[in-house]
């Protein structure tokens, strides 16, 4: 009795076949039409593109891969020709802000880059001279006399060279080092001219 009622509710033969006939058409439409709608995108292997940048506050030097390309301004903005695809390394410098270093992946024929510099975390250096009023540049750019002291403010961190150079005295160099939000005082003494 067991198998008349197992067997009742059980479909034929044929009709199993023609189930799984039915169910593998089902499976093989459903992913052709998927992959008709939607085309992958492949990252291309090989090709040269072009890099636009810009920055902000506007004048920022861009260094790529290592080597200065220039200035970034909005209307004229730093155009890298013939940059192979694959990651490259950007970076952005303007005096008084935090640089910036951005890694990106050239993938297309143009690649537009906005480079945002912050003076959030800038460190200060304040310099005597002895005697005093030299003046002191610092990375090649001038700053002031130390008449007594000079206040730099809103250096971004890291290593600089500075140099005093005062009328009847030897000029002097020194490296000085710029912290994250803290002030580093140097004294500088000039020996005279022979």
């Amino acid at each position: 009795m067991r198998k008349r009622v197992f067997a009742s509710f059980w479909p034929p033969k044929r009709s199993i076949r023609s189930i799984i006939v039915l169910f593998t058409l089902l499976i093989l439409a459903t992913g052709a039409g998927c992959a008709r709608g939607k085309k992958v995108a492949e990252t291309p292997r090989s090709g040269k593109g072009e890099i636009i940048v810009t920055s902000r506050p506007e004048g920022a030097v861009v260094i790529f891969n290592g080597n200065p390309r220039g200035e970034a301004y909005k209307l004229r903005p730093v155009e890298i020709k013939g940059v192979d695809y694959g990651r490259h390394s950007i970076r952005a410098e303007f005096p008084g802000y935090v640089g910036q270093v951005l890694e990106i992946d050239v993938r297309a024929k143009k690649t537009s880059v906005e480079m945002r510099l912050t003076r959030e975390g800038a460190g200060r250096l304040v310099v005597r001279s002895d005697p005093p009023g030299a003046e002191v540049f610092i990375g090649s750019q001038y700053y002031g006399k130390a008449d007594p002291a000079l206040a730099v403010t809103n250096l971004a961190p890291g290593e600089y060279s500075m140099w005093l150079r005062l009328p009847g005295h030897a000029m002097e160099r020194r490296n000085v080092i710029v912290e994250r939000r803290r002030e580093r005082r140097y004294m500088v003494v000039l020996d005279k001219a022979p």
